[in-house]
């Protein structure tokens, strides 16, 4: 971006502007304290001048009018016009003023006594003017003077001019070494501008390169790239999440379809054609299930899932569960156990969503459980925590694959061949179990069964309000 909006022009229009307004801010002090400082000069020379003439005319033994004149005469010799002074008698209404100045002003018509410091203004000149009352051989006198301030206006005329032919060419200076500076600093954020305009979706493992500056720029790309990063994982995940849905769901569709196909080739026997809708129906009921999955973890990565507020009991659920899960696992010979306190279990959650968890957790165990084989559902409630558990004596989980279990549509390597399923059980469980604010952890080993612990903490019903992610609660 060029030209008035951009942040350089802003900052040195900006810079300018405050500069200005300092410069303005600086020289008016200046002229203020200069001028008083000055006035205030010219101050102290009158009450000076006063202070000396009213000694001297203190020591003459005799005061007379001719007196009065020829002191006033003799102070005032040395003086010029931007110096007076004159003698008012109140007594005798006679104004005394130095013969030496052919029209000097009336002073004392300019400052009456008491007012203090006065400026007039006289033939073109500003004065400053006092009229002091003073008692001279016990005669009240007042005396007036007079001092011009050309000499300081001159300063200040001065002063004015070189502040208003400095200032500019000063502020101008500073703008280019502003804009140069902030020309020079926004560098590296027009390179990571031109950077990030080349990474698109297609290219987001391409990083803005990191100025070792350590300062708030050098934050702006290192948080830009882990933004980048972030967004990198989202959009593979996405892309193989798509990929692995188009995948298990194209297994079934040509099932499906082949089955039909062939059944419809030629005339067969009611049994048969009862046989293959059979399969056809089973294979839509997995579908089905694959389906509502997808959908569940869809609306969990939007962020759309309620917040839970009512209250489960858990001792309820595992052994309805276990009882619903019992036919199963008697037809493949495993022994299913529930082992439960004998008063209910209350917990924070939708008992719903805790059985659809556990039902997923104990059909894991069976499907992934040889013959004799032994599952077991245990609850305990401790102080702080409610922990719920299933344990199996199944194949097992080979260590280096525990980290992944939770992943949509990982299956482990074994698992692949020894049972049936789409991989996004453990991935339901694992969202399950963190909208109720739960840990879940795996503890295997390969060949000697599996255990998966869920556990729930004691916490109030208005704190169980956490958004889903996909892989911020998982604990193994």
């Amino acid at each position: 971006m060029s030209g008035i909006h951009s942040i350089r022009t802003r900052l040195t229009l900006w810079y300018a502007a405050i500069l200005f307004f300092g410069f303005g801010v600086l020289g008016s002090s200046l002229w203020f304290s200069l001028h008083h400082a000055l006035t205030r000069s010219v101050d102290d020379e009158i009450s000076r001048r006063i202070d000396s003439f009213s000694r001297i005319l203190n020591a003459e033994e005799i005061l007379s009018e001719r007196h009065i004149q020829e002191e006033l005469d003799e102070f005032a010799q040395p003086g010029t016009a931007g110096k007076q002074i004159q003698v008012f008698d109140p007594a005798t209404q006679n104004l005394f003023t130095p013969t030496v100045f052919s029209d000097p002003p009336n002073i004392r018509d300019r400052a009456e006594p008491g007012t203090g410091f006065q400026t007039m203004s006289w033939r073109g000149l500003n004065y400053r003017v006092l009229t002091a009352s003073v008692m001279i051989h016990d005669h009240p006198y007042q005396i007036s003077a007079a001092s011009s301030l050309a000499q300081a206006e001159s300063i200040l005329r001065g002063m004015s001019l070189l502040c208003s032919v400095i200032s500019p060419f000063v502020v101008l200076l500073a703008c280019l070494g502003g804009w140069w500076i902030s020309r020079k600093a926004l560098v590296p954020v027009q390179d990571m501008t031109r950077a990030a305009k080349r990474i698109s979706i297609h290219n987001l493992a391409d990083k803005l390169a990191v100025p070792q500056s350590g300062d708030e720029i050098q934050d702006l790309a290192e948080t830009w790239n882990q933004t980048l990063g972030r967004l990198q994982i989202a959009v593979s995940r996405l892309h193989q999440f798509t990929a692995d849905a188009s995948h298990e769901l194209r297994s079934p569709v040509a099932y499906i379809r082949a089955t039909a196909e062939l059944s419809l080739r030629r005339d067969r026997a009611p049994e048969e054609y009862r046989d293959a809708l059979g399969r056809i129906e089973a294979e839509s009921e997995r579908m089905t299930a694959l389906i509502q999955d997808l959908l569940s973890l869809a609306r969990w990565d939007a962020g759309v899932a309620e917040p839970i507020q009512s209250r489960a009991d858990l001792t309820a659920v595992v052994r309805e569960v276990t009882e619903h899960m019992s036919s199963a696992a008697q037809a493949k010979g495993i022994g299913i156990l529930a082992h439960v306190p004998s008063r209910p279990v209350v917990v924070i959650g939708d008992e719903q969503s805790l059985r659809r968890l556990l039902l997923i957790l104990t059909d894991n165990a069976i499907k992934y459980s040889e013959d004799q084989g032994r599952i077991r559902l245990s609850l305990r409630e401790e102080r702080n925590f409610t922990e719920l558990s299933v344990s199996d004596t199944g194949i097992g989980i080979p260590e280096p694959e525990i980290a992944h279990i939770f992943d949509r549509f990982y299956r482990v390597s074994r698992a692949r061949t020894f049972g049936e399923g789409s991989g996004l059980g453990l991935a339901l469980a694992q969202h399950i179990v963190a909208a109720h604010g739960a840990e879940i952890r795996a503890i295997s080993h390969s060949g000697k069964g599996s255990k998966f612990t869920v556990r729930f903490a004691h916490v109030q019903e208005n704190l169980i309000q956490k958004e889903l992610s996909n892989d911020s609660y998982c604990k193994t």
